[in-house]
């Protein structure tokens, strides 16, 4: 009798002390997960709907000065991109096939049936000349450099100034190879391409869509390929910034970054609960080191939220900091499944797994 009661208080024991871990334990309990949905725009936690300077176009020095007139056309034509772009007749299907006629018989991040003028408002594909967002670019690489970003000071010399070069003796017949990496910033261009415009008889305009992973390549080396180029800011100050071979023309988008979860019950995020809401949460992120990781990064650090980079979700042990982690595959981890609270990502790549994962459901 002595030993059965000893095997059931041994029992109570147990069961009792699994109880006041659970209760202890610093972890929220799993969330139900359902389908993904974004629950934040990036754009309005950084400080309002004209987001911030993400990629820019720029063009080698020496082509500037040979062909002015050119490249304030080749401007013009950028600036009116984005009325065409939401214009109600001209067709996502239009836009698709103008940038995969340029991807090198790649297919291109979005189709035509998630391409909708909703994604594309979302992109923000907006060109500004550089004398008009000097300023504004100045500050983004301070904040950047502000959360780790390295090597992000430019000079004056970076920003082209309309006139400010003699054009000398214009070139009978242009050419030049534009490059531009896929997925937003190849919407920039979509009309040029669409249109095939070449500014001029004779001239020789060539379109490239290429991967974002190598679009640096066409602007470095000992005679870079690409005569005008867009590509991301934090690279184009990194590896531009002294204003030597390339300036600056303009900046094309100004942030498409968003918050998705697939966690049942996470209220949207808003300025006012942003850090009640991330605190002890992981949250995954595209580019965890490049413009959209190093953007959240900047939004964290203006409200004053402590973060900490970690390898794996069960690093994540307490409850008074954000845990980021690098998604390095978002085919595969922007899912409902994925481990994280939180996901981060740019445009067009959002819709597309939202849409996705409903069709799933």
């Amino acid at each position: 009798m002595k030993k059965i009661l000893s095997v059931l208080l041994s029992v109570m024991l147990f069961v009792s002390g699994m109880a006041l871990f659970a209760a202890c334990t610093p972890n929220e309990p799993a969330p139900v997960r359902t389908t993904l949905k974004i629950v934040g725009d990036v754009q309005e936690l950084y400080g309002g709907e004209n987001g911030w300077p993400q990629a820019v176009l720029v063009a080698k020095k020496d082509f500037i000065a040979e062909n002015a007139e050119f490249v304030e056309d080749f401007i013009a034509a950028m600036q009116a991109n984005e009325d065409w772009l939401a214009a109600e007749d001209t067709q996502p299907q239009a836009i698709v096939d103008a940038i995969t006629d340029h991807l090198g018989g790649a297919n291109p991040t979005f189709n035509a049936k998630n391409l909708t003028k909703e994604v594309i408002a979302n992109c923000a594909i907006r060109f500004e000349a550089a004398a008009d967002c000097k300023e504004e670019v100045n500050a983004f690489l301070q904040s950047l450099t502000a959360v780790g970003a390295q090597g992000l000071s430019v000079s004056d010399d970076f920003y082209y100034k309309p006139g400010s070069d003699d054009p000398g003796s214009a070139a009978a017949e242009v050419v030049a190879d534009i490059y531009a990496p896929d997925g937003a910033p190849a919407l920039s261009l979509a009309q040029l391409m669409s249109e095939d415009m070449q500014f001029g008889e004779g001239n020789t305009v060539t379109y490239n869509v290429v991967a974002a992973s190598s679009i640096q390549t066409y602007v470095t080396g000992e005679d870079p390929q690409a005569e005008l180029c867009v590509l991301p800011v934090n690279a184009a100050a990194k590896l531009l910034g002294k204003g030597d071979v390339y300036q600056m023309l303009g900046t094309v988008t100004h942030g498409n970054i968003y918050v998705l979860s697939a966690a049942e019950g996470y209220a949207d995020l808003t300025a006012a609960n942003l850090k009640e809401q991330l605190l002890g949460k992981t949250v995954g992120c595209i580019q965890l080191d490049n413009v959209v990781g190093l953007t959240l990064k900047v939004v964290l650090d203006n409200n004053d939220i402590p973060f900490e980079v970690i390898e794996d979700v069960s690093e994540a042990t307490g409850s008074d900091v954000v845990y980021l982690l690098n998604i390095s595959d978002p085919a595969t981890m922007i899912t409902p499944a994925a481990p994280y609270d939180y996901m981060v990502a740019a445009e067009p790549v959002v819709s597309a797994k939202v849409n996705a994962s409903a069709k799933a459901a």
